[in-house]
């Protein structure tokens, strides 16, 4: 059972699967939001059944209703709770001393999380990856999990999402000029503003990276109708250059556009989750929150990551989830980071790509 957040989900994926390949009889059912759904299509000996947690299935009789769907639908041996939120506990309650199914629960590390984020007497150490999280609840049951660096989000072959991809990116390229480079894509946003870059500094970002000729064009992703606005604004500030791809696939044609770009620059968001999936070189930008929690995009090296250090602001991280505000108020992890500071770094490592 996972039901949020996005990026979380995502990280849920590769475990699944790996689990599968190393249990041949194992069967699971992954029980999640209707909108997650995709991440975990074309994965073999696994059933998705998405549900309206929200809906028809909100409060304590919907998830009541829900577990009675479940138990009379599905032939389960263990009930692994990969989320450990209100709704998942009542969920297993309801299992375990209404049909006496063994439960094995998600250990977060909540303590060790909040040592890590507070404001003085910080513990700093690096706590286990998400996704080790969810590999451990496998291995609790002797089936073990390895997690190779793979691409982890997979295409439906019966789909048009590449077909898609490919046409968006045959209209949606640089016109009557010679420019040569690497595509790059950039997610701007993210859910909270301890983790977003001011619009601003990226917008000027992207108007600098325009100049440089290691980079043929840029992909802005975003969801949602005031980012699907503002990305389209800023296109206009460099027309045959950056191009804006929000509202414009679905969610599995963008991982298929994903797929085809050289690089990525993200928030800590689901994005980023998603990049590194897809098995592109991702770069993310961290404001409050950091890597230490378990949260960085899986498979990617540390040098990738664009941030203030601890030591130059020993206030970082003061959040897990960056829901929290600014210790000192004045967000001086993303404001005093520069444009000219992530334009450096990703020149860095990527200039010499250029085709």
């Amino acid at each position: 059972m996972r039901f949020s957040a996005m990026g979380d989900v995502a990280l849920l994926a590769p475990v699944l699967r790996a689990a599968l390949e190393a249990k041949p009889d194992l069967e699971i059912t992954i029980l999640t939001r209707k909108a997650f759904a995709p991440f975990f299509k074309g994965i073999k000996r696994l059933e998705v059944l998405s549900v309206d947690i929200d809906g028809e299935y909100k409060g304590l009789w919907g998830l009541f209703k829900l577990y009675q769907l479940l138990i009379k639908t599905q032939d389960f041996d263990i009930v692994l709770d990969a989320h450990d939120h209100l709704r998942t506990r009542i969920l297993s309650f309801f299992f375990k001393f209404l049909s006496h199914k063994r439960i094995i629960r998600l250990q977060k590390g909540r303590a060790s999380k909040r040592k890590l984020v507070r404001k003085r007497r910080k513990v700093r150490q690096q706590l286990l990856h998400s996704s080790e999280r969810y590999a451990t609840l496998f291995r609790t049951i002797q089936i073990p999990v390895d997690l190779n660096p793979r691409p982890s989000l997979y295409l439906q072959p019966d789909g048009n999402h590449k077909q898609l991809a490919k046409e968006f990116l045959a209209t949606h390229q640089p016109l009557h000029t010679q420019r040569k480079g690497i595509l790059l894509g950039i997610a701007p946003f993210a859910k909270h503003r301890a983790k977003k870059w001011t619009e601003g500094k990226m917008r000027t970002l992207i108007q600098n990276l325009e100049k440089q000729d290691w980079v043929k064009a840029v992909y802005l992703f975003g969801g949602g109708e005031s980012e699907t606005y503002t990305l389209s604004e800023w296109t206009k500030d460099t027309p045959n250059f950056a191009f804006s791809v929000a509202s414009a696939l679905p969610l599995e044609a963008e991982w298929a556009l994903m797929q085809k770009l050289d690089a990525f620059l993200s928030m800590d968001s689901s994005n980023m989750h998603m990049a590194a999936l897809c098995g592109v070189k991702t770069f993310s930008i961290w404001g409050a929150t950091h890597a230490d929690a378990g949260f960085a995009p899986l498979w990617q090296p540390e040098v990738f990551r664009i941030e203030k250090s601890v030591e130059e602001l020993p206030c970082r991280p003061c959040s897990v989830f960056g829901n929290k505000i600014c210790f000192r108020r004045d967000w001086a992890c993303l404001e005093t980071l520069s444009p000219e500071e992530v334009e450096q770094h990703l020149t860095h490592f990527l200039a010499t790509e250029q085709n």
